[in-house]
């Protein structure tokens, strides 16, 4: 190869690397990002100036170019990528909390907002402000501020904890609200507040089945369901004590045949094959009632064997056209074999019959 085309071939990756720090150098303009902007630059005259030195364009280029002034060159460039991405990351940051720093809300005065205490700052944004959900973001939020936050969310009845970390917070009140805060890397404070179910007074149902357990004394509630196989009621403000006490008069009303019993739950049958479960929700504080009929058990008892009764069918059945098959199949095998044998039979007589050799001859 000529010097010329050593010459060329060593340029070609000073220019390319030249085009992609001029391209970084039109995303600054374009990002805005003017204080990283002069590193693409520096990037670039490197670039044009070990390109000049590796083609010999100043006299004293030759000597430098044998003591590979160029590549160190181009090996700084690159360094210089490092302190670039560090400078766009602040930069990137800094112009995040910028534009979040314009955005405020208003702090409802009514609704959920009232089971919270004030916001630490008015700058963010309410996403959900309805009778079932609060959910806002608030921006710029340090870490103090955030645990000043939970302090006060604590006071404010949100004592029953889910979980805490240094940077979430679920936890629930007596009433059953449900709080989540989370705070991001970015300063930005998620807040979200759920209502508990709604529950009324009520009446205790005319069911069958809910006829055969003890009425509780607290009917602040909602029915689930009311038929004739099955129901279902939901029982609130229903503490530990209390759902012990509702499982003893369960078990004195008849159920107590293959019973199960755990601190928070309870299932059993009665003398004619009825079916209840307690459920107690410990967070909330809610008890959920269930019971089915007898006759309704025995209806998903049989659905199941019919299931299962088919689905064996049909496996006997594949097995049956298997078998088949693989009849078929030496079946097939053996009626060549015979034709095989037969052929090779003929031509064994006709080889061996002088008869048939004279007819040839």
């Amino acid at each position: 190869m000529s010097r010329k085309s050593e010459q060329k071939v060593g340029i070609k990756k000073y220019v390319v690397m030249c085009v992609i720090y001029a391209l970084m150098c039109i995303y600054c303009i374009d990002e805005k990002y003017y204080r990283s902007l002069w590193i693409p630059v520096v990037q670039v005259l490197l670039m044009i100036a070990a390109g000049m030195i590796r083609r010999g364009t100043f006299p004293w280029s030759g000597a430098y170019r044998i003591s590979g002034l160029p590549g160190w060159m181009l090996v700084l460039s690159l360094v210089m990528l490092i302190p670039f991405s560090q400078i766009n990351d602040n930069e990137m940051d800094r112009q995040y909390r910028e534009r979040r720093s314009k955005e405020t809300f208003v702090w409802p005065s009514s609704g959920l907002a009232e089971q919270l205490p004030d916001p630490v700052t008015n700058a963010g944004r309410i996403y959900t402000n309805n009778d079932l959900e609060l959910s806002v973001d608030m921006y710029n939020v340090s870490t103090s501020r955030y645990n000043s936050y939970i302090k006060a969310c604590k006071r404010k009845g949100f004592t029953d904890i889910n979980y805490e970390l240094d940077t979430s917070f679920s936890a629930l009140n007596e009433e059953g609200y449900d709080l989540y805060c989370y705070l991001s890397s970015y300063g930005e404070m998620s807040v979200s507040l759920k209502s508990p179910k709604r529950l009324n007074r009520i009446d205790w149902p005319d069911n069958e089945l809910l006829q055969l357990l003890p009425e509780p004394e607290n009917l602040w509630g909602r029915i689930d369901a009311d038929r004739s196989g099955y129901a279902g009621v939901c029982i609130g403000n229903i503490w530990e004590n209390q759902f012990k006490e509702y499982v003893a008069a369960c078990r004195e009303a008849g159920f107590k045949k293959n019973y199960e019993r755990k601190s928070d739950m309870y299932q059993a049958n009665d003398e004619d094959g009825n079916l209840l479960l307690l459920d107690l929700d410990e967070k909330t504080h809610t008890m959920y009632i269930q019971i089915w009929s007898a006759e309704e058990i025995a209806k998903y008892d049989d659905k199941e064997e019919n299931t299962e009764a088919v689905e064996s069918d049909s496996d006997l059945t594949e097995e049956v056209e298997t078998e088949k098959e693989e009849t078929t199949e030496s079946d097939s095998d053996l009626t060549e074999e015979v034709k095989i044998e037969e052929q090779e039979t003929k031509e064994e007589v006709e080889y061996n019959d002088p008869f048939v050799k004279k007819d040839k001859e």
